[in-house]
């Protein structure tokens, strides 16, 4: 319930209300207040408690009376957008905007109708609203018999399907490496959370927290910021990322023979156990018992 503040003068010309200048009642006095003389007394505690009762049962009145004026319809219990004070449904007012609304509470969401007959979803978290999913207009029906609702999935629900990527592949978090093939050289301006490279003319990024790797090409705003950031990336050589279990990358103008896990030493076996693993394991185990024995006792020390 809201706190009504009520000044000292306001409450001293309230409570001297109720000596006798010769009316019988306060409602006698043309205020609208709607209770008598008899309902205060001596005791200065009862009567602010009678006062802040009262006050509370006008603010009461007056959401009622938005209620009626401004949201008739909102009333069908067959209809999903009725208003039930007993389900916690409000009326409220927001300041800024100096528009009243109606808000609802369903199930998994939160319905807001406005007095500009707007109206939005939200997602529920409790009794708070979460990021809104919907939003359209409303219009009452013919004699007030309920409420004619147009909405569509709001920009940030579509923002959200459209970028909803499938990874392209998985390597390990927090390094640059790549289970296909990405060389990822390019760090984004205040971006910390994923990194970038480039393959067969596309862009490819990096969560670096989980590893997933993914093709951008659909997210074209993000691609869009790369080619600035980087202008020649995308028409730049690129530079060819070795898959073999050692994860070696190669250039155009070298013939290095990627080593094997045979010919590792304790402490290249230990490396590559431990910066790359998947790359590690994948080799491990083309390998054969004899030379899977080999690295077992090289990694053992023996």
């Amino acid at each position: 319930m809201k706190k009504f503040i009520i000044t000292e003068d306001e409450k001293n010309r309230i409570l001297g209300m109720h000596e006798d200048h010769g009316y019988n009642s306060l409602n006698e006095q043309g205020n609208g207040v709607g209770f008598g003389a008899s309902q205060l007394g001596s005791d200065p505690k009862k009567n602010l408690e009678v006062l802040k009762a009262q006050a509370a049962k006008t603010a009461q009145t007056q959401k009622s009376d938005i209620k009626t004026t401004k949201f008739p319809c909102f009333t069908s219990t067959s209809d999903p957008y009725n208003y039930n004070p007993k389900r916690g449904d409000t009326v409220g007012n927001y300041a800024p905007a100096k528009m009243d609304f109606l808000r609802m509470f369903q199930d998994n969401s939160i319905i807001v109708a406005w007095e500009n007959n707007t109206i939005k979803q939200y997602v529920r978290n409790g009794n708070a609203a979460g990021p809104e999913t919907k939003k359209g207009t409303w219009k009452c029906k013919a004699n007030n018999s309920g409420v004619d609702v147009v909405m569509t999935d709001s920009v940030v629900k579509k923002q959200s399907q459209k970028t909803g990527l499938k990874p392209s592949g998985t390597s390990t978090p927090n390094t640059k490496e790549s289970s296909i093939g990405i060389n990822y050289q390019y760090n984004y301006d205040g971006d910390t959370k994923y990194v970038y490279g480039v393959k067969d003319g596309k862009w490819f990024g990096k969560n670096l927290a989980n590893g997933k790797e993914f093709d951008l090409s659909s997210i074209k705003t993000t691609v869009a910021n790369l080619n600035k950031q980087f202008p020649n990336a995308l028409t730049q050589q690129e530079t060819p990322v070795d898959m073999t279990p050692t994860g070696t990358t190669l250039t155009a103008t070298t013939d290095v023979v990627p080593k094997k896990l045979t010919d590792m030493s304790k402490l290249e076996l230990d490396i590559m156990n431990q910066k790359q693993p998947l790359a590690f394991k994948s080799a491990y185990s083309k390998l054969g018992a004899f030379d899977r024995k080999k690295v077992d006792d090289n990694l053992a020390g023996k």
